[in-house]
């Protein structure tokens, strides 16, 4: 059987990537909790696709893949070293293991200058740590915020997160558990390095 690349609205599927230009397979990208959607996949079309779960490849793990190096997809969240900002954030936020999730934040600059701030990324650490143990999968990862904020000025950041694990050795899915969630830049622009205060997260 062939697979067909188009319009996918399974909430499961992070997207088909089209062909692989290595060895013509067609790489699809699924949420980190659909093991039973990718193990389908596999059965029907068997080597015509490169399946990834959530960071990793499909059924092993600890395959080489698609997505991008360890350090890149763990590693700290950066402490924060902008100009000072006022974050409207959530109490706390519960999800499923291997679950999306979005979430639409406040900032306003109290500043007598202007600020500008680019590339916000959703992360998942350990509570009371600043060690990322899971994100979104590489795809999808990144918001396309962009904020030019003037002095007292007040804009909404829309953020999507996940809870696809960082690390092979704990699987595609982040554990149930206590976490929390960091909106950080992954590296610095000409603000600064963006980081807000903690989020607790409960993961079912």
């Amino acid at each position: 059987a062939r697979f067909r690349t188009g319009a996918v609205t399974d909430p499961r599927f992070y997207g088909t990537q089209g062909f692989t230009p290595t060895d013509g397979r067609v790489a699809v990208q699924l949420r980190s909790d659909a093991t039973a959607l990718a193990t389908d996949l596999q059965a029907t079309y068997g080597t015509d696709v490169l399946i990834t779960l959530g960071n990793f490849s499909w059924p092993n793990p600890t395959d080489p893949g698609p997505g991008p190096a360890l350090a890149e997809r763990c590693g700290n969240v950066p402490v924060n070293k902008s100009p000072r900002v006022v974050w409207s954030l959530p109490k706390g936020l519960t999800v499923r293991s291997g679950e999306t999730f979005d979430l639409a934040i406040k900032v306003r600059n109290p500043a007598k200058q202007s600020i500008e701030f680019t590339h916000l990324k959703a992360v998942v650490t350990a509570r009371g740590s600043r060690r990322i143990v899971a994100n979104r999968a590489q795809i999808v990862a990144y918001t396309a915020n962009r904020s030019f904020l003037w002095p007292g000025e007040w804009t909404t950041l829309r953020f999507a997160g996940g809870t696809d694990a960082c690390d092979a050795s704990a699987g595609w899915a982040l554990r149930p558990g206590r976490y929390q969630i960091y909106l950080t830049t992954p590296f610095p622009d000409s603000a600064g390095q963006f980081t807000s205060p903690a989020i607790p997260l409960t993961v079912r």
